[in-house]
């Protein structure tokens, strides 16, 4: 099965998404793609995703890349913030 992407692009401090249909309850399907600026070049990143229910999980993000953890892809809705250092 393809997996779905999801896509931001990271410019400074401003995280850009760009809307897609997410069903919840997926397994191994979604992944987080970041199109990161000059700012971010060198830099470590960690994807921070954030469930309804406040659990929060951190991914490293690798080549610009992450998998989405399937506890987070839950009805109403989840957060996504990155970090780098």
């Amino acid at each position: 099965m393809k997996q779905k992407v999801l896509r931001f692009t990271v410019n400074g401090q401003e995280l850009k998404s760009y809307p897609v249909t997410v069903v919840a309850d997926s397994r191994n399907y979604l992944l987080a793609e970041f199109a990161f600026g000059p700012d971010w070049e060198e830099i470590e990143k960690t994807a921070v995703f954030q469930a309804a229910s406040g659990a929060v999980y951190h991914m490293l993000v690798q080549d610009g890349v992450c998998s989405v953890p399937e506890e987070v892809i839950r009805v109403p809705w989840f957060r996504v913030s990155v970090f780098g250092g």
